[in-house]
């Protein structure tokens, strides 16, 4: 099983700070790795740190600005902030 798929994985599993982890070894290796940032933004937002999950979503959205995906996952984690 690969890093990424773990972290998913891990993120079903509710493991969110382990999730954080793996994806952080992810985007470690490959800072280009839109879906892993926009999974470890997810997963910090599953461990309610909704700053760091701010970060990781704002940077996936400047790798890829056509992906869909991290504009959603952007959307939810201002909602959460209240922004």
């Amino acid at each position: 099983m690969g890093l990424q798929a773990y972290g998913i994985y891990l993120h079903g599993e509710k493991r969110f700070a382990e999730a954080v982890q793996a994806f952080r070894r992810c985007v470690a290796l490959n800072p280009k790795a839109v879906s892993a940032w926009s999974n470890l933004a997810l997963s910090y937002r599953g461990t309610h740190q909704y700053s760091e999950a701010l970060e990781a979503i704002v940077y996936a959205t400047r790798l890829e600005p056509s992906w869909h995906v991290a504009w959603l996952n952007l959307s939810t984690v201002c909602g959460l902030i209240g922004l």
